[in-house]
């Protein structure tokens, strides 16, 4: 581990830590959204401004942007006193650019086979059991796109994991990727859950800031892929040079 993850290490798992400390005291204070906002601004600027040696930390640090612009429109907006219908829009679309991009930098030598058809088969199932506890609760339209956007999350996750056996990242950077894809869609998921099923709400809710944790995480451990000084397999790394 070089000193640049080090750094983010440092500071941003004990920055979770407290935003999922706070849900017992400050779950209704605005001060606690301008915090978890501020962490996921952090996140991308500290990814963008690293060194990166690889085009595909590049794609990566892209991917941070439109996040953290993602959130600011679903996070800002209801905290002025604007919760509209043009801002919710705005952020679903930057989460789609952003995956998009982790999209292009995981789907390296990509090989479809029955290996990954197991990794996909508990994202479809996950994907599968929301939709349909959600439906009753929405509107078409909106639960089309919320298809949509869960296929482009699921095709995200299943690349991120798919690393681990393809073999163009290293063993450190591949298991980093997929824990981080991993937590990103079970944020996502459970944020879908907690806003959309009412039912639930009030029966299992873990609140909004055990939504925040696993996502905080997740881009965490993405940030420490751009820093990573070797991020290919060794005898890529000599094929490139």
């Amino acid at each position: 581990m070089n000193n640049a993850q080090r750094v983010l290490l440092t500071t941003y798992l004990p920055l979770t830590v407290l935003i999922l400390l706070s849900e017992y005291r400050y779950s209704q204070a605005g001060i606690m959204a301008w915090l978890k906002i501020t962490v996921s601004i952090c996140l991308a600027l500290s990814a963008i401004s690293l060194r990166k040696n690889y085009p595909e930390q590049k794609l990566m640090a892209a991917a941070f942007a439109f996040m953290a612009l993602g959130d600011f429109f679903f996070v800002i907006p209801p905290l002025l006193g604007d919760w509209s219908r043009t801002t919710i829009p705005i952020g679903i679309a930057s989460f789609v650019v952003a995956y998009i991009f982790l999209i292009l930098a995981f789907r390296k030598d990509a090989s479809p086979g029955k290996e990954e058809l197991w990794i996909a088969l508990p994202i479809i199932i996950v994907i599968v059991c929301l939709g349909v506890l959600l439906f009753p609760f929405v509107d078409l339209r909106l639960f089309i796109g919320m298809v949509i956007f869960a296929v482009l999350l699921g095709y995200m996750t299943l690349n991120a994991v798919a690393t681990i056996s393809r073999g163009y990242y290293s063993t450190e950077s591949a298991w980093l990727i997929a824990m981080a894809g991993i937590l990103i869609f079970a944020s996502d998921m459970r944020l879908a859950y907690e806003a959309l099923y009412p039912v639930g709400r009030g029966l299992i809710s873990l609140g909004s800031n055990y939504v925040r944790g696993p996502f905080v995480v997740g881009w965490a451990l993405l940030s420490l892929v751009v820093a990573e000084y070797r991020l290919l397999k060794t005898t890529r790394l000599n094929w490139r040079r």
